[in-house]
């Protein structure tokens, strides 16, 4: 996507991010493996409470994986939702930048 997958300290996709989802489910449902989502955030910090980003990457890889069960995918398929905050930014010499606000869907082949 060429669009911010999140808006700034919100965990709701935005609407292109949703109608990827429903592509990317079926793709999945296709194809053999375990599904492994990682949630990331941007390095603001994030206030709204205690776990801070760690809390806001951990909604975004939930919201994803209510997207891909929604959109048909067994949630048996899923091995693992993880949240990595603000710790592996995609665009380092940028870290408010909103690519980092994302998500990584994996598929593991068996």
């Amino acid at each position: 996507l060429q669009v911010p997958m999140f808006a700034v300290g919100s965990a709701v996709p935005e609407p292109p991010l949703v109608l990827a989802m429903e592509a990317i489910s079926s793709a999945l449902r296709s194809r053999p493996g375990l599904v492994h989502i990682y949630g990331h955030t941007d390095a603001r910090e994030y206030k709204d409470n205690k776990l801070g980003n760690w809390n806001l990457s951990s909604d975004r890889a939930q919201a994803t994986y209510f997207m891909l069960t929604h959109g048909g995918l067994e949630g048996a398929r899923i091995a693992e939702i993880t949240a990595f905050a603000d710790r592996k930014l995609r665009k380092k010499d940028a870290p408010f930048d909103a690519a980092n606000r994302r998500i990584e869907i994996l598929l593991a082949n068996p």
